[in-house]
């Protein structure tokens, strides 16, 4: 990949160093250091060989909320319309994706467009909201949520990713605040900065079309390929521009599990 598309250690870890805990942090880092014991326990598969096939393994991730939930979550400031990739030349004049100059085709074929979706790119955060409005029980906050298709996670959801990826993706803080805009805890905007062109051509049965992207076709079914997804965590692929789900390795799973981190979904895909 060109090195302009590549996330910047500063633009995570310039975030990181202004995290202060509020008192949903301080009771979440309590319950997953009980988690850590339980993982230590026997919460990760016993033996080599069953270690060695869950590595080989392949999720997305969700926020997992009850059945009878009450959460949500609703940017106060900021403005998504001025979020897209950094160190591409778009429109100056049009934030409107559908105007020209702002989808531009990549040698591999696939799209960075000037938006802020997911497209496994850093962006430019200047914008994006520093306040979060976050109504539901306090029991519902989970390590992982979803803010205007954004995800929003915790500390402990940062601090797994960094240890296995330290530096590639983008965590820029934002605070999560009651109705009345008491603070309730300081979380990170998680951005996927790895774009991957992960499904096996020959097992995939959905169209490739035009030899570009992935067009769905009822019926048919997503093959992740084990070799183009080797030595990633998570990543977004843009040959899927419609799923915004970020996938992630089994090792990165395993270590999820293992930090007792709560509210997270995983969707096992297939894999080759």
């Amino acid at each position: 990949m060109d090195e302009r598309v590549r996330c910047s250690p500063m633009l995570g870890h310039r975030a990181a160093k202004s995290w202060r805990p509020g008192r949903r942090d301080i009771v979440m880092m309590c319950v997953a250091l009980a988690a850590t014991g339980a993982a230590a326990g026997g919460m990760l598969p016993a033996s080599k060989s069953e270690r060695t096939q869950e590595m080989q393994k392949v999720y997305t991730i969700y926020w997992k909320r009850p059945e009878e939930h009450t959460a949500d979550l609703r940017p106060l400031d900021g403005d998504f319309d001025q979020i897209y990739p950094t160190g591409f030349k778009f429109n100056p004049n049009s934030t409107d994706v559908a105007a020209v100059g702002n989808m531009l085709m990549q040698p591999d074929r696939t799209f960075v467009e000037r938006m802020w979706t997911y497209q496994g790119l850093p962006v430019d955060m200047t914008h994006a909201p520093t306040k979060v409005q976050y109504t539901g029980r306090l029991e519902e906050m989970a390590d992982v949520m979803r803010a205007s298709s954004w995800f929003v996670v915790s500390e402990r959801f940062r601090s797994v990713v960094e240890r296995l990826e330290p530096g590639k993706h983008q965590f820029q803080s934002v605070e999560l605040v009651d109705r009345s805009g008491n603070h309730l805890a300081h979380y990170f905007w998680l951005v996927p900065c790895a774009r991957v062109d992960g499904m096996d051509r020959e097992h995939t049965t959905h169209e490739f079309y035009k030899e570009r992207n992935w067009k769905h076709v009822p019926g048919a079914k997503y093959v992740v390929s084990l070799k183009q997804t080797a030595g990633h965590h998570l990543w977004i692929d843009p040959r899927m521009p419609s799923y915004t789900l970020p996938f992630i390795s089994g090792e990165l799973k395993a270590a999820i599990e293992q930090a007792g981190l709560e509210g997270i979904g995983f969707h096992e895909k297939e894999v080759v």
